[in-house]
């Protein structure tokens, strides 16, 4: 088997293509943001989560929402892991924004 060729483009968004895949930066990669890299885990899960943030600095907050848009947790984060427990709420997809400075990042997550 021969070992695939890469070719490194210009192209903002191009990261590298070979003869079968290309590969994309998304636009929303900043290096310089305040929340670099964010998971939550498990999930789906019974109701308690984990939310690993590699730095997030003093304005970093999560809230989360039901499938109406009400707001069913909120909490600052201040430390790079942080449990979250949805336990006391209803099995069922909820919304979760966390926002740090000028970004804002949306995910789901799923009560089971």
């Amino acid at each position: 088997m021969a070992n695939p060729t890469y070719d490194v483009s210009n192209s903002s968004e191009t990261l590298f293509q070979n003869n079968d895949s290309t590969f994309f930066i998304p636009d929303s990669i900043v290096q310089d943001s305040i929340i670099n890299y964010f998971y939550i885990y498990p999930n789906p899960s019974p109701g308690i989560f984990t939310l690993t943030v590699t730095d997030p600095g003093n304005n970093a907050e999560l809230s989360v929402f039901n499938i109406l848009g009400e707001t069913v947790y909120k909490a600052r984060i201040t430390k790079p892991a942080t449990t979250i427990d949805m336990s006391s709420h209803p099995k069922g997809i909820y919304f979760a924004k966390l926002t740090g400075g000028d970004e804002i990042h949306t995910f789901k997550i799923v009560c089971q």
